[in-house]
């Protein structure tokens, strides 16, 4: 009988069973994120916002993400253990994974958004994902204050954005708004990218990258850009 995958059964002892865990989520599989309301509470949102604020205090302002200190790790804690995150990543993998890092990101007033980008330096051909991220609402998400855009579908092109798409604004691409509290799944491998800022505060959010770990890289890389990632 196969041994069942240490992360079901992590996702078990969180009280997680039966056909749940086969669940997901369609919109995740077929447009590669789903936005998900309410999935944290007032006082893990207290915890975060401060972290936010400590760790963006000596920072030039800018459009930046900071790696907490490990001293600091534990207030993402709530965002990595919440079962019905941990199995929209389950659906994407079904396989093995882990933490691969947890930011806090600021977008800062004023500043340009971000380029369409993936968060894996090479493509590869669906169904082969590699990461899954999670951003976090620290702030509500609108129109105008640097909300993510996605460009539904993405995932399965097998593709990077090219250099000349970067700073293209695609006619199908979807601007996620969101209260604070609420959380993106998405499939690393969908292009996204944060929008300008046009508010006169900063948007703050954290995000919880998941990576597959029953391989090291996928196993046709069919593409790689040079030069690093803006996330």
């Amino acid at each position: 009988m196969k041994a069942e995958p240490l992360i079901v059964s992590a996702i078990r002892a969180l009280g997680v069973h039966g056909e749940t865990l086969k669940r997901g989520s369609p919109q995740l599989r077929d447009e590669g994120f789903v936005h998900l309301p309410s999935v944290l509470s007032e006082a893990h949102l207290t915890d975060l916002r401060q972290l936010c604020d400590r760790t963006s205090r000596s920072i030039p302002t800018g459009n930046y993400r900071i790696e907490p200190c490990d001293s600091e790790r534990r207030f993402f804690r709530p965002c990595y253990t919440a079962p019905e995150i941990l199995i929209h990543v389950w659906s994407i993998f079904e396989a093995d994974f882990s933490l691969c890092a947890t930011t806090v990101r600021v977008a800062s007033p004023g500043l340009d958004g971000q380029p369409l980008h993936c968060d894996w330096l090479w493509a590869v051909r669906p169904p082969e994902w590699t990461v899954c991220n999670t951003i976090w609402m620290v702030d509500d998400f609108t129109a105008h204050n640097g909300a993510t855009r996605f460009v539904p579908g993405s995932h399965r092109y097998g593709t990077l954005p090219s250099p000349k798409t970067l700073r293209v604004y695609p006619r199908n691409e979807v601007v996620v708004q969101g209260r604070a509290g609420d959380v993106i799944v998405l499939n690393g491998h969908t292009w996204h990218g944060g929008t300008l800022n046009q508010t006169g505060i900063p948007r703050r959010a954290v995000t919880c990258l998941f990576r597959r770990i029953d391989n090291s890289f996928p196993r046709h890389e069919i593409h790689h850009r040079e030069g690093s990632r803006n996330h």
